[in-house]
């Protein structure tokens, strides 16, 4: 029946209720359910039609109440005919003048904000509230052809000066007017506005109905139009509702239901001047605050400004609220409106959030807490808020920013006699922790041969923070996301270099993640005898690791740091020159070894190679004819006479050329610590029976490794029946005692096999503790193997026994024929049994044959001397 204006559009979308909350807030905290909205939008509206207010609209004072403090709707007076405001004084007649003031603020107001919605109501003037010439008889009801005949004129007159009325209120308070519009007056009186519409060529405004002074006699009305099927003669539901003299959500909530989906406005907002200001706030503010829950649209007061502590408030409530949505919220006292319990509601715009909280009580909340449930969105930045306290008849304004105690929490002490309000914005986190990139707090160091500890600097983020280690060179596992900074890695490779690099990520919905950290190289530690590629040197960089006389690696391969490393056809290799050198931090064994480096050059070099503890041996690393020709040079047995940490250096004093490795051999005679078998692992190096060192010491495989307790410290091997263990040696061939240091509770049998050679069977004895040590000898143990070998010690299967290992001493058997036993067979061996030739019956140590002797020193001894001098 009307027709709709397009800009207000907006205003009369229509509103769904509220649903019933399926939660409610826990503890202290307030629940903010961000994405519970409702459709409506909200519009505040400017009244001019008390006397004298339309003499503010000037030009800046529209400014800012149109711009500044975001109303969008003017609410004008319908004059009637009394002594003053004559605005109509007979039918088809009205003074202009009478609406100058309202003219000049309308434009003022449109100049502004060309979208303000221009609602003109009926203004109350008594008896003169209609012209005489509009009603039946003085003081009795209008007659709705005359009434419409003065509507008509006014919006003619309206579009003449070029402002279209967007609303229309014909029947404002009906309680204290003379038209007494019934449901029937006022439907005849719209179909004889909407005739002369049509004739005189005006356009429609919508209808809002019925203005009434109490909601509770508006509900009837309503019902009454409706009743008779008049539903379509109204466009909006308005309503007043006083927060001095009644308050009554339930009768709210009836008007709401009776209109539907048909928008619905508080056309009269009043904010009390009697009670105190902290009172009259809240009065005002919990009927704003209901009306919103019950759907309401819009919003207009009557006698805006109305004092400098109110017009602070009621500005701070039109600003935060204006085009905004209502949020859907719980505190502790629950939804409730009740005067001096807490009073919260929210509100959102886009993605900014306004929260409001009243607290005229004598309570104080300590760190009362805010959760907001925003779907994937997080609080970003600040939580700013605005603090009135009373104080002495004042509202003392603090501003300040509450504590964020996550990426959907914030936290605030609430004063008791207080209103806040709270601004923030909510958005899905696109940010990921900081610091990015991830960087380190304890780069990858080595443990032992089999693990690596690093730890990532811890990062922050709102939603929390999880980190990912990834394992960049080497065959280690990553860490997968995980809470902890630190991660340790273990099972690695012995003398091998690992590369880390470490990223964060939070806990939100999108789970943002950093820039991966700087690569960090480390090197697990060996173990000599063993194996050491060159370019596996110590991290750390230049003058910890190495130094090298360039900085970069020239080549590109392998690390990033200044030492330059390239492919060759078994890895890589070290291109090094004199002045520089390389580090290797090895667990060193007591024992006799010698020393191989590979190397190729076309000059040749002088290199030094400093095992720590021992004296540094020089050696000549040749020419090799072309850098594709590689050799290996060997520096002779030499001793290393403690165990413990310690560090190998390979310098390069003279010449240039590449290095490959340096290998670290055990020699045979010498003695095997039993705790340092080969590198490889479980069926390689090893067979034991369960997973995981039982003692922890030393190495972090499979192998039980404890404090030996025996003279001279050290660790030794709690091995068990089916047990193996091996150990790489270069053995010179020859007779041995072979010496197998134990401890044990019981008898253990096994074997010992050098290479592929013969085994030697052993029985380990009970030694009547597990802290009292014995030596079992293999004698005269004949070994045809030469050079690098295997050798395995290797326990019996059976019944369960074990026993506890310490160390294997190969001793070369005496010869006969070194009477002297100095190693030597020589001339003083012979003088000794010259001496004793043909003495009488007896032991002498010349008496060598047959083996174990027979008393007596004679030919039989030396024809054994001379072939063993010989030979």
């Amino acid at each position: 029946m009307s027709t709709i204006n397009l800009k207000f559009t907006a205003a009369v979308m229509l509103l769904s209720l509220f649903l019933s909350p399926a939660y409610s807030a826990t503890g202290s905290d307030a629940v903010i359910n961000a994405d519970q909205l409702g459709s409506a939008v909200i519009q505040w509206g400017y009244d001019i039609k008390w006397e004298g207010k339309a003499n503010y609209i000037n030009t800046g004072h529209a400014r800012e109440v149109f711009v500044d403090n975001q109303f969008s709707v003017l609410r004008i007076p319908i004059w009637g005919n009394g002594d003053t405001d004559r605005g109509h004084p007979s039918e088809g007649v009205i003074l202009e003048d009478e609406y100058s003031m309202q003219l000049e603020a309308i434009g003022n107001a449109l100049s502004e904000n060309s979208d303000v919605i221009l609602f003109a109501s009926k203004k109350l003037k008594g008896d003169d509230s209609f012209p005489e010439w509009t009603k039946s008889s003085a003081g009795g009801p209008i007659i709705p052809e005359k009434y419409a005949i003065m509507l008509a004129d006014y919006l003619e007159m309206m579009e003449d000066n070029g402002f279209f009325i967007d609303v229309l209120g014909i029947d404002n308070e009906r309680t204290f007017n003379e038209g007494d519009i019934t449901t029937s007056r006022y439907k005849q009186t719209i179909d004889e506005l909407e005739a002369l519409s049509v004739s005189r060529g005006f356009d429609m405004p919508l209808l809002i109905a019925p203005e009434t002074y109490k909601v509770s006699s508006a509900d009837n009305w309503l019902s009454w139009l409706n009743a008779q099927g008049w539903g379509d003669y109204y466009d909006i539901a308005g309503t007043h509702h006083y927060p001095n003299q009644w308050y009554n959500s339930s009768a709210l909530g009836d008007f709401a239901d009776t209109a539907g989906d048909k928008p619905k406005w508080h056309s009269e907002v009043h904010w009390g001047i009697n009670d105190g200001l902290l009172n009259d706030s809240e009065k005002a503010m919990r009927i704003v605050f209901d009306c919103f829950d019950k759907g309401f649209s819009a919003m207009t007061y009557w006698g805006y400004p109305f004092g400098d502590d109110h017009i602070k408030l009621g500005t701070a409530l039109t600003r935060s609220t204006a085009g905004a949505k209502t949020a859907f919220m719980d505190d502790i006292d629950g939804t409730s409106l009740n005067l001096g319990e807490l009073i919260t509601r929210a509100f959102r715009e886009d993605n900014s959030m306004t929260v409001w909280l009243i607290n005229n009580s004598s309570n104080a909340y300590q760190n009362y807490g805010f959760e907001v449930q925003a779907g994937t969105k997080l609080i970003e930045g600040d939580v700013d808020y605005t603090l009135w306290e009373s104080s002495g008849g004042n509202l003392l304004e603090t501003l300040g920013t509450a504590l964020k105690t996550s990426g959907t929490r914030f936290e605030i002490t609430v004063p008791q006699y207080s209103i806040m309000v709270f601004e923030f914005d909510i958005n899905d986190d696109q940010q990921p922790p900081t610091p990015n990139p991830a960087q380190w707090a304890v780069p990858p160091e080595t443990i032992d041969g089999n693990s690596v500890y690093m730890k990532a600097a811890e990062a922050e983020d709102p939603s929390g923070v999880e980190y990912y280690f990834e394992c960049t060179k080497g065959s280690g596992n990553d860490s997968g996301w995980q809470d902890s900074p630190e991660y340790t890695e273990t099972g690695l490779d012995a003398d091998k270099l690992y590369a880390y690099k470490v990223r964060a990520r939070d806990k939100g919905p999108y789970q943002n993640q950093t820039a991966a950290s700087a690569e960090k190289a480390v090197v697990t530690k060996g173990i000599l005898p063993g194996m050491i590629e060159a370019e596996n040197y110590d991290a750390g960089g230049q003058n910890v690791g190495y130094y090298d006389n360039t900085a970069g690696n020239a080549y590109g391969d392998y690390r990033e740091d200044d030492v330059e490393i390239l492919s060759n056809s078994e890895g890589y290799a070290v291109y090094a020159e004199a002045g520089e050198w390389l580090r290797y931090s090895k667990t060193l064994t007591e024992g006799t070894y010698k020393a191989v480096i590979s190397s190729t050059s076309s000059y040749g070099m002088e290199a030094l190679l400093e095992i720590e503890g021992q004296e540094p041996a020089g050696v000549s690393l040749p020419d090799t004819g072309g850098w594709s020709n590689w050799s290996e040079t060997i520096i002779e047995p030499f001793d290393i006479h403690s165990s413990g940490e310690g560090s190998v250096r390979l310098s390069i004093t003279q010449g240039e050329g590449l290095i490959d490795y340096v290998k670290i051999i055990r020699v045979i005679p010498g003695t095997i610590q039993a705790e340092n078998y080969a590198v490889g692992g479980q069926n390689e190096a090893y067979y034991d029976n369960s997973p995981g060192n039982a003692y922890g010491k030393y190495r972090s495989e499979d192998v039980d490794i404890l404090s030996a307790g025996d003279t001279g410290g050290g660790f030794a091997v709690y091995a068990e029946a089916g047990e193996w263990l091996e150990y790489d040696a270069e053995v010179i061939s020859g007779t041995y005692d072979i010496v197998i240091r134990s401890s044990s509770s019981y008898e253990l049998s096994g074997s010992l096999q050098v290479g592929s050679g013969e085994e030697f069977p052993f029985i380990l004895p009970d030694t009547g503790s597990w802290n009292t040590w014995e030596d079992t000898i293999i004698p005269e143990a004949v070994i045809s193997e030469q050079g690098k070998c295997r050798i395995r010690l290797s326990f019996d299967e059976g019944s369960f026994k074990s026993a506890s290992v310490n160390y294997i001493e190969f001793v070369p058997a005496a010869e006969p024929a070194d009477i002297n036993e100095d190693g030597q067979i020589d001339l003083l061996d012979y003088a000794i049994l010259a001496g004793q030739w043909e003495m009488p019956a007896g032991a002498y140590s010349a008496d060598i044959s047959p083996q174990g002797g027979d008393g007596v020193v004679n030919i039989a001894d030396l024809l054994e001397f001379a072939q063993s001098w010989l030979e």
